[in-house]
């Protein structure tokens, strides 16, 4: 088949029907021998008869006459016939004819009375089909029209046939039940007009009123016959001005006009000003091109009464406080530049810009201040974006290059759009100008210039020259809004909310009389501003005075400012207690051992229920205030009236309370979800490892840092990341690659008393971590080069021959004696001798090794030291090397390896180049293992690697953001199921491309048993984002209790959170839920759960407390769950502490303890959305409870005891922490028949 055939392949149910109805069949065998039609404006195939050699070449049994005269649209007759289903109209030649000679049908269709017919137009060369149309798809009622004739104009380029030959015009019916008769005339074959206008947008830039500037409009017409130009409109005259015969090769002064195929023209459009501000008009153009007959340019400029001047970004060399910079690709580069590249065309220097393999990326200018920070600039005064461009030698990838600020994304900024004239050629300078307006939509403040790759095939290379920022004085003050002011729930603080049309700063006085009691200062500029003042006096006016000014380049200028003056008054203060209204009880809400009550104050006001069965002895409390309260009471029992009354205490003191109510509890139900514990099942130590951290956090100068995992009792501290790839034992120094600039510096030792001493970023990070009785994980480099210095002072590649200049080689094995004082003179370190001194140094706690960081990033994360991508063989070489370095100084060293980022590093090392096919890690392990067999030393320890969840929200967000909403919570909750559940599969690239479950420990496990027996399985950096939210908390503490019960060795967690607190609190429930560090066991036994989408359960031994047992329970819904547990234990256990985690509170607490369990079995009620430990015991752990006087049994005399506690709290003299047996703080009548069921027991 011909150039359609891929097109038809879909129809091909339809082109067989065809051929069986012979329709084909009557083809001219002339074809293949005959001249083809010579060019001309229009050929007519049909006006009253058939012309120019075509013939019907229709099948014999198609009902038509091509003599008709039922109805015509011109002339004497037309064609009609009828479209019986897959059969039709069939017109051939005897000529091949050239569609670039005739690129264009045209004729008239009428659907008689009725109508609706379905129809297709399908284009033949001989057998072969080269375009398809569904008329239905261009005419105006989606269907051939009834009762009036319609005009059908059709490009074979819509068709598909682009180039090429055809002698064959086929209209047929599609299988439609329609055969009603349809009517054609006029059918001919056109060249029509094409207009193309240029520029389709230009931009005046700033003119001064008075003043003008002008620019051309080419009008073209690119088709094969005569363009009309009919008319010319501007839409606005005031401003812009239009000359028709205008320009460097004028159009015709009048309209209408005639453009010649092939030809072209210009119009002039100026721009005069008559008052300042933002401008715009388009002119429109309205044509006989059927597919565009209405084209429209638009131009922009600004009238300004001052000059505008310009700022250089880059002229020969990058200004100021410009750097280079970038947006990875799809592959993890950055596109590749060069400052000092030249061209012809351009004197001096210019940039070169390279954007790299895969796609995306982005090369970008960014504009930091000296200490680093971000230097912003203002659209007030900044309007435009001009530079040179020059596409090099050829124009691929060019269409799909956009410019943007990084401040808003505008879709349709590509750079092509702004060059004064169009972009048709290579090697040539364009000049480009883009109004910022453009790409700062909302008025946004930037700080960079974005070139962006916006394919994921294209690769674009081209040059830059001349970059700068056009601005001009700003005399224009801002607008202000209407204040918004708010007296605060307290009364004695005010909100003040406001914007203006533009970045301000402000200073804000207030006072009762004048403006003398306060004075605010704003240290940014913003276009939203809000403040609060506080401690106010009650049933006070004041009055307030607010001056915002906007941002001026000048320093010595000031801002363009608006005062605003106003007054706002405090209330008095409320000495009426608040009103309590709608108490109630949802019904679903009152279960067997819980009740929610509910109800409503008129304003702020505290949460209090006292309840109980016979007065009111217990209580719950949560001092927060609101104006809608629901408390949960927990701890009651089974089929039970209480009585209860509700309490609010407002911020003044005032308080309201409820008359008595009641409600009873119902019968335990069916559990939501059982537990079944076995501990003899499943029974390993859990490794103490598995409760590590990577962050070191600094305390300032004289006090190196401090580690956070000693405050949660951590176990291990890791030295790792992009900086330590690069980190030089010897002075401290570091390199972060793209993580910071590309910049030498001493970011990993701040001090600079010490900072220039051997190891000391090292040492201060191990001793931290051995005093809180933790081992450490050191990085050790093997890439081959570290930073030679800390001078802080950006990219290094902006220092000629920077690689031997501002790095030093490190090597395995040093060939001479070891040194605890290295040679510092020598520019080469050595990582065996950096070993030997901590051996030396360090020796009072554990220290393992980690072979440097992400090794099959070091392509894109550290380019300036290793710009081709590892390969297998390499790193192999390299682990090779540097591991038997290590163990000639510490045999018994544990080492870590390979370290890799993720998913695409465990399978193809990154598409390293000698992949060849081979799964990285199965490599990777089998080469050590041969190494083994070799020498008779195994050098891998632990396998290493990194895990950040790919798991995708149900809306396509991924889960280690920062969000809290409930779709990525859902999604963030279940993402640990990939770590183990083979029935579980995630929303995320990598279970696409594997085609189901991740199940990655049991993947990894497999692995390591077929290609490396012996070696633990590692993870020293992951993530599941939500730290700050319960969420965060629980995916924490599920991956935690997963890493125990799976075998891991070791695992890092890697800090991506500004609020960690919820992470942190899931360590404390494993490691110190009391304060006192105590928390699960380090013997992982079986647990399973009957409904692992809801809950997760662990359960743990005590290896030096055979009295306990730990089960950690996960609810991961957002109900309260019914759990019953059932255990399997040798002991009996009766009694458990109970500490949670729940979004109420950033760290566990301790709840009421559960007594009297029997039979190993307990029912217990779950939060929602927590986490809970339950502290399991042998009836002999601790003291009996009730049992007051100690003699090991609960009698009467315990009821001596317990009388003068009665009515006791916390702080009492005669309180007694052993009395209050529900554990609320307080000995109430609850806590008597507590102690009066245990007597009568």
């Amino acid at each position: 088949m011909g150039a359609f055939s891929d097109r038809l392949r879909p129809y091909g149910n339809t082109f067989r029907m065809w051929c069986a109805g012979m329709l084909i069949c009557a083809l001219s065998l002339s074809v293949f021998c005959s001249p083809a039609f010579p060019q001309s404006a229009t050929l007519t195939i049909y006006d009253d008869q058939l012309r120019n050699g075509f013939l019907d070449e229709s099948a014999s049994w198609i009902s038509r006459d091509l003599a008709g005269t039922q109805v015509v649209h011109s002339g004497a007759f037309s064609i009609f016939f009828e479209p019986e289903q897959w059969q039709g109209l069939v017109l051939s030649s005897s000529l091949d004819i050239d569609v670039s000679d005739y690129p264009w049908i045209e004729f008239w269709i009428h659907g008689g009375n009725g109508g609706g017919q379905h129809l297709w137009l399908d284009i033949y060369h001989g057998e072969n089909a080269e375009g398809r149309l569904d008329l239905n798809s261009i005419l105006s009622q989606g269907a051939v029209p009834a009762g009036e004739w319609e005009r059908v104009q059709v490009s074979f380029d819509d068709m598909g046939l682009t180039t090429g030959l055809f002698n064959s015009i086929r209209l047929y019916n599609p299988g439609s039940d329609n055969e009603m008769p349809v009517y054609i005339d006029d059918v001919r074959l056109v060249n029509l007009p094409q207009i193309n206008v240029s520029p389709r947008r230009y931009y005046f830039a700033v003119n001064l009123i008075g003043s003008s500037g002008a620019s051309d409009l080419l009008i073209s017409n690119n088709g094969l016959a005569d363009l009309n130009i009919w008319d010319v409109s501007l839409s606005d005259p005031t401003n812009f001005s239009l000359s028709l015969s205008g320009g460097s090769d004028p159009c015709s002064s009048s309209l209408p006009m005639t453009v010649s195929p092939g030809d072209s023209c210009t119009m002039r459009v100026t721009f005069s000003p008559l008052s300042e501000g933002d401008f715009s008009a388009f002119v429109t153009i309205t044509s006989d091109d059927p597919r565009n007959s209405t084209e429209t340019s638009e131009f922009t400029g600004i009238g300004s009464i001052s000059e505008s001047e310009n700022e250089a970004v880059y002229d020969n060399e990058l200004s100021g406080e410009w750097l280079f910079t970038g947006w990875p690709c799809s592959n993890g580069m950055l596109p590749a530049h060069n400052s000092t590249a030249t061209y012809t065309g351009r004197p001096g220097s210019v940039l070169e810009v390279v954007h790299c393999d895969g796609g995306w990326g982005a090369f970008v200018l960014d504009r930091r201040t000296e200490s680093w920070d971000v230097h912003w600039m203002y659209p007030n005064q900044y309007k435009s974006l001009k530079f040179r461009f020059n596409p090099g030698n050829n124009l691929e990838g060019i269409d799909t290059l956009q410019v943007s600020t990084g401040a808003a994304y505008v879709s349709d900024t590509y750079l092509r759009k702004y060059t004064h004239t169009e972009m048709t050629v290579t090697d040539h300078w364009y000049e480009v100008t883009i109004p910022l307006a453009d790409l700062l939509i909302n008025g946004e403040r930037f700080h960079s210039i974005v070139l962006f790759n916006s394919s994921e095939e294209a690769r674009p290379a081209y040059y830059l020259d001349d970059i700068y920022l056009e601005w001009i004085p700003d005399q224009t003050p801002p607008i202000l809004s209407d204040m918004d002011v708010t007296i605060g729930a307290t009364s004695n603080t005010a909100a003040f909310q406001w914007t203006t049309d533009e970045h301000t700063d402000f200073i804000f006085e207030y006072g009762i009389n004048d403006f003398s009691v306060g004075r605010i200062i704003s240290p940014t500029y913003e276009k939203v501003h809000e403040l609060t003042l506080a401690g106010l006096l009650y049933d006070t006016t004041y009055q307030y005075r607010l001056v915002v000014s906007d941002h001026q380049l000048d320093t010595a200028v000031d801002g363009n400012a608006v005062i605003r003056e106003g007054t706002f008054t405090t209330p008095p203060i409320p000495t009426t207690p608040p009103a309590i209204t709608a108490i109630h009880i949802p019904e679903q809400d009152i279960k067997w051992n819980r009740a929610t009550i509910c109800w409503q104050t008129d304003r702020m006001a505290d949460s209090k229920v006292f309840y109980g069965v016979h007065g009111f002895s217990s209580q719950a409390v949560d001092l927060t205030p609101v104006v809608d309260h629901c408390m949960v009471i927990t701890g009651l029992l089974q089929e039970t009236t209480y009585q209860f009354y509700v309490v609010s205490r407002d911020l003044f003191d005032n308080q309201a309370e409820s008359s008595p109510l009641s409600f009873t509890t119902a019968a335990p139900g069916t559990h939501d979800v059982q537990f079944m514990i076995d501990s003899a099942e499943d029974v390993r130590p859990i490794s103490p490892y598995v409760y590590g951290d990577n962050y070191y956090d600094y305390l300032g100068t004289g006090d190196m840092g401090a580690w956070p995992g000693s405050a949660h009792n951590l176990t291990l501290l890791r030295l790792g990341g992009n900086r330590w790839t690069t980190y030089n034992w010897e002075n401290n120094a570091s390199n972060a690659g793209t993580d910071w600039y590309n910049q030498n510096d001493a970011y990993l030792c701040s001090d600079p008393a010490v900072c220039d001493t051997p190891g000391e970023a090292v040492a201060a990070r191990v001793e931290t971590a051995h005093d809180s009785e933790a081992a450490a994980l050191v990085t050790v480099p093997i890439q081959g080069y570290v930073a030679a210095d800390k001078n802080a002072d950006g990219d290094v590649a902006q220092t000629p021959n920077y690689l031997t200049t501002r790095f030093h080689v490190s090597v395995a094995r040093k060939s001479g004696d070891l040194s605890l004082a290295p040679d510092l003179s020598d520019d080469t370190t050595y990582q065996d001798e950096f070993v030997n001194w901590l051996e030396f140094y360090l020796p009072d706690g554990a220290i393992f090794y980690s072979l440097d960081n992400e090794p099959d990033l070091w392509a894109e994360t550290h380019h300036r030291i290793h710009e081709d991508a590892v390969t297998y063989e390499e790193l192999v070489g390299k682990t090779i090397e540097f591991a038997s370095a290590i163990k000639d100084i510490a045999a018994d060293a544990v080492i870590f390896g390979p370290v890799s980022y993720g998913w695409y590093g465990y399978v193809t090392l990154q598409d390293a180049p000698d992949r060849n096919g081979r799964d990285f890690l199965e490599y990777y392990l089998d080469s050590m293992k041969q190494e083994e067999d070799i020498t008779g030393r195994r050098l891998l320890d632990i396998l290493d690697l990194h895990w950040y969840p790919e798991a995708m929200s149900s809306d396509g967000r991924r889960i280690i953001s920062e969000e809290t909403d409930p779709v990525i919570v859902e999604a963030r909750i279940q993402a640990p199921r990939s770590l183990w559940d083979s029935t579980y599969t995630e929303d995320s690239w990598i279970s696409q491309s594997i085609g189901g479950p991740v199940n990655l420990i049991p993947r990894l496990h497999d692995k390591i048993q077929t290609h490396y027996p012996g070696t633990g399985l590692a993870f020293t950096e992951y993530y599941y984002g939500g730290c700050g939210h319960i969420s965060g908390g629980i995916a924490q503490a599920d991956v935690l209790g997963i890493f125990g019960r799976e075998g891991i060795v070791a695992a890092n967690f890697w800090r991506l959170c500004s609020d960690c607190s919820f992470c942190y609190s899931a360590f404390d429930m494993y490691r110190n839920c009391d304060g006192a560090d105590n928390g699960f066991g380090d013997i992982s036994i079986s647990a399973v759960t009957a409904d692992v989408g809801k809950t997760s359960v662990y359960a743990s031994l005590y290896s030096g407390d055979t009295e306990r047992m730990g089960v950690l329970a996960i609810n991961k819904t957002t109900e309260w769950l019914d759990i019953e547990t059932q255990i399997s234990h040798v002991d009996t256990l009766v009694q458990a502490e109970v500490y949670q985690l729940t979004s109420v509170s950033t760290a566990p607490e301790r709840i009421a303890d559960i007594t009297g369990i029997l039979n190993n079995s307990f029912l217990h009620t779950l939060p929602p959305l927590s986490v809970t430990l339950f502290r399991l015991e042998k009836e002999s752990v601790v003291a009996v409870p009730g049992d007051l006087d100690n003699d090991g049994d609960r009698d009467y005399s315990d009821y001596l005891e317990f009388r003068p506690c009665y009515r006791s709290c916390d702080g009492a003299p005669n309180f007694r922490s052993e009395a209050d047996l529900d554990h609320d703080g307080c000995v109430t009548i609850n806590d008597y028949r507590i102690l009066r069921t245990l007597i009568f027991r």
